[in-house]
């Protein structure tokens, strides 16, 4: 065996010789051991440039004491894995990068190069510290056999903790009972490998409410089974708690919305035969009251005129909001439109409280659509006789200011809380147990698009006072009475088109008792056929929006093409598809809402018919 290591040693000193001047010229060191660790090579650089021994001759002498039990650990895996890489400390403060080749011979050649001092693990675990804590992340571990508890500075700040000796009881305190039952149960499901651990919970302390999700995991276990250290992170979720509960809140609203989109279909598919009886109903009152009756009997029917009244306001409430319609502007007298709404308003109240309109100014034009303003007006009376105890009163009254002319509801009622006050008009916000929301947001909506605004305030002495200001007209409109005369309804011809029978015989009725000359048509195609036969043709047509066969805007186009000058008024009990094809310009003189006063109508026509009247002169 001597021979053979005589032999292999010569054979290397060959070896050495021939590649002695090559390895001079690498960066790296090389050194060659024997299989018990005998140093049979080592190139210059070893010791020139790695501080190495240069007169050893076994691994224990090549290195310092410090150094040697980590290149023998290297070696160990070399010869388990074939090769290994790993740095270790250097003999000069430095560090060095071994690459170990163990060889089938036995021998093992090592490759030595200057390296960068390795990441030191409590550097790496602070920089992840550091990044997490960015993103509201702190991280924590327990040994679980001492009950050590280990916090970064980011878990303080997420449990609202001041910083100082910790222990789960800490916070544990701050928890509800359900959550710290079911935190414990996690734990015990995660220590017994059975489940994981990430339960969400709330910590509420002196510092507030927080929202947490803590994840974790066992790290370390003994040979048992044992846990010894068990690990994990802390995550902030208040920002994303209050997101969900955002996010709630906007598909309740969707829900709500969606809702209320199906409801005005539906009232919308009904409405327009609803407003249809109610115009029948009205139409008829109306007619009865101009006779000459017993006071019983009067009173008796003006009954029915304020159900019915009521009956339409009612409708009109709910279907102003779920249907975008387009403005009729015109000036308003707003002294005539309070007085003719008081009876109507002190029916919506009822006896609940007693509506007071005070002492007006003689004229206060203002411009916008009568009929959106009557309802808002309706809407806010009403809101305020439900809030109002029994007994108690509604006052109305009339400021007329340079650029505007308000219109104020106090009401002596409990007020309004302040904290509230900013969300009345909001949609869907109601302090009433079964309230939708939906009146004060569609006051608002329609004052809105008046360019107006409305407030509401709460006197020191109690009650609540509404202002709605809408922006003054400085064209006076033209008188009724003086309208009617100027038309001579006995030489103006009206045809009126209605597909419902007893609407277009009490419309025919209406018309014909103010003087004027009327026929009545059951289609749009009758109608259109008697242009061929009558030789007196219609100064104005009134005709329904909606009909089976052709709608009343097709109808217009129609008889536009064979008669320019004729006038049209339509009249519409808000369908469905109401307002789609009518044309985009529409004056005061152009749309009658059912269910209509006797007044509304008469004033319609002979508007309507003086601006003929006064295009034609």
């Amino acid at each position: 065996m001597e021979d053979s290591l005589a032999e292999s040693n010569a054979s290397l000193t060959d070896w050495s010789s021939d590649f002695a001047m090559l390895f001079e010229h690498l960066e790296e060191g090389i050194v060659v051991l024997s299989s018990d660790h005998r140093i049979l090579f080592r190139s210059n650089k070893c010791h020139l440039q790695f501080g190495l021994s240069k007169t050893a001759e076994w691994l224990d002498d090549l290195t310092g004491p410090e150094q040697l039990k980590d290149w023998q650990r290297c070696i160990e895996l070399a010869q388990k894995e074939g090769s290994f890489r790993v740095v270790v400390p250097g003999a000069n403060d430095g560090f060095l990068r071994l690459y170990v080749c163990a060889q089938p011979d036995g021998r093992i050649v090592i490759s030595i190069r200057p390296a960068e001092p390795p990441i030191d693990r409590d550097d790496i675990l602070g920089a992840y510290e550091r990044v997490l804590a960015k993103y509201d992340i702190g991280l924590w571990r327990i040994h679980v056999p001492s009950g050590e508890l280990w916090w970064s500075d980011k878990c303080y700040e997420l449990l609202g903790l001041e910083p100082g000796p910790i222990c789960t009881s800490v916070y544990i305190n701050d928890l509800s009972e359900q959550d710290k039952s079911r935190i414990s149960s996690q734990i015990n499901l995660a220590m017994s490998q059975k489940g994981q651990y990430a339960p969400c919970f709330t910590v509420n302390n002196d510092s507030g409410v927080r929202h947490v999700q803590d994840r974790a995991a066992v790290l370390q276990r003994n040979d048992d089974g044992t846990p010894i250290s068990f690990v994990g992170a802390t995550v902030n979720r208040t920002r994303i708690v209050e997101l969900e509960s955002q996010l709630a809140t906007l598909r309740t609203q969707i829900d709500e919305a969606e809702a209320l989109r199906h409801t005005g279909r539906l009232t919308g598919a009904v409405a327009h035969d609803l407003n249809n009886v109610i115009t029948v109903i009205l139409g008829n009152a109306e007619l009865m009251l101009l006779e000459d009756l017993d006071p019983e009997h009067e009173k008796s029917i003006t009954n029915i005129q304020t159900a019915a009244l009521h009956a339409g306001a009612l409708s009109s409430r709910m279907l102003n909001f779920v249907r975008d319609l387009p403005l009729s502007m015109t000036s308003i007298d707003a002294v005539n439109l309070l007085e003719e709404s008081v009876p109507l308003l002190r029916a919506l109240v009822g006896e609940n409280a007693e509506v007071i309109l005070e002492p007006l100014p003689d004229t206060a034009f203002i411009l916008g659509d009568r009929h959106r303003l009557e309802q808002a007006l309706y809407n806010v009376v009403l809101n305020a006789g439900q809030a109002i105890q029994r007994g108690g009163h509604i006052t109305l009254s009339l400021n007329v200011e340079p650029d505007v002319v308000q219109l104020l509801v106090v009401d002596d009622g409990p007020g309004i809380d302040e904290a509230i006050r900013g969300q009345i008009f909001s949609p869907f916000f109601s302090t009433k147990e079964n309230g939708v929301g939906l009146g004060l947001s569609s006051v608002k909506r329609v004052v809105d698009e008046h360019s107006g605004y409305v407030s509401v305030d709460a006197p020191e002495e109690g009650g609540t006072v509404f202002t709605i200001a809408i922006p003054r007209s400085f064209s006076t409109p033209e008188d009724f009475v003086l309208a009617v005369e100027q038309t001579e309804p006995e030489n103006s011809i009206v045809w009126v088109v209605e597909d419902e029978l007893l609407v277009r015989v009490v419309t025919e009725q209406l018309l014909t008792q103010a003087k004027y000359e009327v026929r009545a048509f059951a289609t749009p195609e009758r109608l259109l056929q008697a242009l061929d036969t009558d030789e007196r043709l219609p100064d104005l047509v009134l005709s329904d929006v909606i009909m089976p066969a052709m709608s009343g805007p097709d109808l217009r186009k129609k008889l536009l093409a064979r008669m320019p000058s004729v006038r049209f008024v339509f009249m519409t009990g808000y369908a469905d598809d109401l307002l789609v094809d009518l044309p985009q310009k529409l004056d005061s003189r152009s749309l009658l809402h059912k269910p209509f006063h006797r007044s509304e109508l008469l004033r319609a026509v002979a508007e309507a018919l003086a601006a003929q009247r006064q295009q034609a002169g």
